[in-house]
Protein backbone atom coordinates (compact mmCIF):
# COMPACT_ATOMS: atom_id res chain seq x y z
CA UNK A 1 0.00 0.00 0.00
CA UNK A 2 2.73 2.61 0.68
CA UNK A 3 4.18 1.80 -2.58
CA UNK A 4 1.10 2.29 -4.69
CA UNK A 5 0.88 5.58 -1.61
CA UNK A 6 3.99 7.05 -2.65
CA UNK A 7 3.73 6.61 -6.47
CA UNK A 8 0.57 8.22 -6.76
CA UNK A 9 1.63 11.08 -5.00
CA UNK A 10 4.78 11.48 -7.16
CA UNK A 11 2.14 11.26 -10.31
CA UNK A 12 0.31 13.93 -8.63
CA UNK A 13 3.40 15.89 -7.99
CA UNK A 14 4.86 15.32 -11.43
CA UNK A 15 1.42 16.34 -13.64
CA UNK A 16 0.71 19.54 -10.89
CA UNK A 17 4.54 20.91 -11.73
CA UNK A 18 4.30 23.96 -14.48
CA UNK A 19 6.55 26.57 -14.96
CA UNK A 20 5.16 30.13 -15.01
CA UNK A 21 7.33 33.20 -16.31
CA UNK A 22 6.38 35.94 -13.38
CA UNK A 23 5.16 39.50 -14.78
CA UNK A 24 7.88 42.24 -14.92
CA UNK A 25 7.77 46.06 -15.74
CA UNK A 26 9.90 47.68 -18.27
CA UNK A 27 11.48 49.74 -15.94
CA UNK A 28 12.18 46.69 -13.58
CA UNK A 29 13.99 44.51 -16.35
CA UNK A 30 17.87 44.78 -16.72
CA UNK A 31 17.46 44.03 -20.89
CA UNK A 32 16.46 47.38 -20.79
CA UNK A 33 19.02 50.95 -20.88
CA UNK A 34 17.86 54.38 -19.98
CA UNK A 35 16.31 55.87 -23.13
CA UNK A 36 17.39 59.44 -24.08
CA UNK A 37 14.84 61.78 -23.27
CA UNK A 38 11.42 62.16 -21.10
CA UNK A 39 9.46 60.89 -24.44
CA UNK A 40 11.83 57.77 -25.05
CA UNK A 41 12.47 56.22 -21.89
CA UNK A 42 13.75 52.78 -21.92
CA UNK A 43 15.30 51.52 -24.71
CA UNK A 44 15.95 47.41 -26.19
CA UNK A 45 18.70 46.84 -27.97
CA UNK A 46 18.70 44.35 -30.21
CA UNK A 47 21.76 44.58 -32.37
CA UNK A 48 25.03 47.06 -32.85
CA UNK A 49 27.61 47.60 -35.52
CA UNK A 50 30.05 45.86 -33.58
CA UNK A 51 27.76 42.56 -33.96
CA UNK A 52 28.97 42.85 -37.91
CA UNK A 53 27.85 40.59 -40.11
CA UNK A 54 25.43 39.62 -37.24
CA UNK A 55 23.89 42.82 -36.89
CA UNK A 56 22.54 42.59 -41.26
CA UNK A 57 20.26 40.02 -40.62
CA UNK A 58 16.42 40.79 -39.61
CA UNK A 59 16.09 42.12 -35.76
CA UNK A 60 12.99 41.17 -34.00
CA UNK A 61 11.37 41.53 -30.61
CA UNK A 62 8.35 40.05 -29.10
CA UNK A 63 6.70 41.06 -25.65
CA UNK A 64 3.49 39.63 -23.96
CA UNK A 65 1.75 42.47 -23.13
CA UNK A 66 0.08 42.15 -19.66
CA UNK A 67 -0.67 45.77 -18.56
CA UNK A 68 -0.24 49.17 -20.13
CA UNK A 69 -0.46 52.81 -18.22
CA UNK A 70 -3.31 54.76 -17.88
CA UNK A 71 -2.92 56.60 -21.63
CA UNK A 72 -1.69 53.79 -22.77
CA UNK A 73 2.06 53.39 -24.38
CA UNK A 74 4.30 53.86 -27.65
CA UNK A 75 7.55 52.11 -29.71
CA UNK A 76 9.28 52.78 -32.46
CA UNK A 77 12.18 51.41 -34.19
CA UNK A 78 15.81 53.54 -33.84
CA UNK A 79 18.29 52.14 -36.54
CA UNK A 80 21.34 53.26 -38.41
CA UNK A 81 21.17 53.18 -42.63
CA UNK A 82 23.85 52.83 -45.02
CA UNK A 83 25.69 55.36 -44.98
CA UNK A 84 25.60 55.32 -40.95
CA UNK A 85 23.02 58.33 -39.77
CA UNK A 86 20.12 57.34 -37.40
CA UNK A 87 16.77 56.86 -38.38
CA UNK A 88 13.67 57.19 -35.85
CA UNK A 89 10.69 55.18 -36.82
CA UNK A 90 7.12 56.38 -36.07
CA UNK A 91 5.50 55.84 -32.99
CA UNK A 92 3.29 52.61 -32.60
CA UNK A 93 0.63 51.96 -30.27
CA UNK A 94 1.44 49.17 -28.08
CA UNK A 95 -1.38 46.60 -27.17
CA UNK A 96 -2.55 44.19 -24.82
CA UNK A 97 -1.14 40.89 -25.67
CA UNK A 98 1.98 39.73 -28.19
CA UNK A 99 3.46 42.62 -29.63
CA UNK A 100 5.81 42.05 -32.58
CA UNK A 101 8.29 43.84 -35.15
CA UNK A 102 10.98 43.15 -37.35
CA UNK A 103 13.33 44.75 -38.67
CA UNK A 104 14.04 43.86 -42.15
CA UNK A 105 17.94 42.35 -43.06
CA UNK A 106 20.25 44.89 -44.57
CA UNK A 107 23.81 44.33 -46.64
CA UNK A 108 25.80 46.45 -43.99
CA UNK A 109 26.74 46.52 -40.38
CA UNK A 110 24.22 48.67 -38.22
CA UNK A 111 22.50 49.72 -35.02
CA UNK A 112 19.38 48.55 -34.17
CA UNK A 113 17.18 49.36 -31.32
CA UNK A 114 13.40 49.41 -30.05
CA UNK A 115 12.78 52.73 -27.94
CA UNK A 116 9.64 52.72 -25.71
CA UNK A 117 7.96 55.62 -23.71
CA UNK A 118 7.07 54.27 -20.27
CA UNK A 119 8.75 52.27 -17.75
CA UNK A 120 5.15 51.38 -16.75
CA UNK A 121 4.91 48.55 -19.73
CA UNK A 122 3.74 45.18 -17.71
CA UNK A 123 4.56 41.96 -19.60
CA UNK A 124 5.27 38.05 -18.93
CA UNK A 125 7.34 37.03 -22.36
CA UNK A 126 10.03 39.37 -23.89
CA UNK A 127 12.29 38.00 -26.49
CA UNK A 128 15.12 39.62 -28.88
CA UNK A 129 16.32 37.97 -31.66
CA UNK A 130 14.79 34.50 -30.28
CA UNK A 131 16.58 35.26 -27.12
CA UNK A 132 14.43 35.48 -23.93
CA UNK A 133 14.47 38.04 -21.12
CA UNK A 134 16.94 37.51 -18.68
CA UNK A 135 14.67 39.93 -16.20
CA UNK A 136 11.79 37.27 -16.27
CA UNK A 137 11.70 34.43 -13.22
CA UNK A 138 11.06 31.45 -13.86
CA UNK A 139 9.73 30.10 -11.03
CA UNK A 140 7.81 26.17 -10.14
CA UNK A 141 4.44 26.66 -8.99
CA UNK A 142 3.30 23.53 -7.26
CA UNK A 143 -0.55 23.52 -6.12
CA UNK A 144 -0.64 19.89 -4.76
CA UNK A 145 -1.16 19.74 -1.02
CA UNK A 146 1.76 18.13 0.74
CA UNK A 147 3.76 19.00 -2.48
CA UNK A 148 4.68 22.61 -1.51
CA UNK A 149 8.45 22.48 -3.27
CA UNK A 150 10.33 20.20 -5.62
CA UNK A 151 12.16 17.69 -2.82
CA UNK A 152 8.78 17.19 -1.49
CA UNK A 153 7.93 15.39 -4.25
CA UNK A 154 11.40 13.42 -4.43
CA UNK A 155 10.32 10.93 -1.67
CA UNK A 156 11.94 7.71 -1.25
CA UNK A 157 9.52 4.45 -1.33
CA UNK A 158 11.21 3.13 2.18
CA UNK A 159 11.25 6.73 3.84
CA UNK A 160 7.89 5.30 5.86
Amino acid sequence: MKKITFFLFTLICAFSLSVNAQGVSVADCGDFAAGPNATWTHVLTATTAADGVASQGAQTFTMNITSLPEGGSNYRVVKTVANGNFFNGPAVALTLGENSQTVAGVAFDRVVKFQFSSGDIGFDALSVNGEGAECLVVAPVLDVPGCTDASACNYSADAN
